[in-house]
């Protein structure tokens, strides 16, 4: 909203516009033509004249003249808060839609960030997971070749002596076998 121009609108007021406005009564502004038309009239040396003004307009007048350019200040005071009144409601206005949206947005932008974050732990659980299971896994392969491996030596080892133990048992029978021969060979 543009500046008003003031200097038009204080020029075409009349007293009367001007009581409507605060201003004085038209008894001041009188007296106030009065003390300019005596002022005219007198000359440099014509001191009664100048005295006789002053009287007049003080005691006709009750309030002092209004000053035209306090009025303009005032006028342009008032402008000047009512267009700054106005633009703050209008950009008030422009203002609350504007930071809906911007909330929205930052929600939407923090829902996303929030399913992205939810996405890239469950990856990296299932990433995890995979992982250790994998490595059980190749762990119980591990544990069973052991046991295997454990199982084959004691089988071995079982086996190597029982042959050594089945050997020993067919020499020691061949053994008694012999000397069971020799004796009956020598009794005969």
């Amino acid at each position: 909203m543009p500046a008003v121009n003031r200097t038009n609108t204080t020029s075409n007021l009349s007293p009367a516009g001007i009581e409507d406005l605060g201003g004085a009564p038209d008894k001041t502004e009188a007296a106030a033509v009065a003390a300019k038309e005596a002022e005219e009239k007198k000359t440099t040396n014509d001191i009664p004249a100048k005295e006789a003004a002053k009287n007049q307009t003080a005691s006709v007048v009750s309030k002092p003249p209004i000053n035209q350019s306090w009025l303009e200040k005032q006028m342009n005071k008032n402008a000047t808060k009512l267009q700054s009144t106005f633009r703050g409601y209008k950009d008030r206005k422009n203002v609350i839609p504007q930071k809906k949206k911007e909330y929205e947005e930052q929600k939407a932008k923090a829902a996303e960030e929030k399913k992205q974050q939810e996405s890239t732990a469950t990856k990296m659980q299932s990433f995890f997971r995979g992982k250790k299971g994998r490595q059980e896994a190749e762990d119980k392969k591990k544990e069973i070749q052991i046991q295997k491996d454990q199982t084959n030596a004691a089988m071995k080892m079982q086996a190597k002596f029982r042959g050594d133990q089945g050997r020993k048992d067919l020499a020691n029978r061949h053994a008694a076998a012999a000397r069971i021969q020799a004796h009956q060979k020598g009794k005969v």
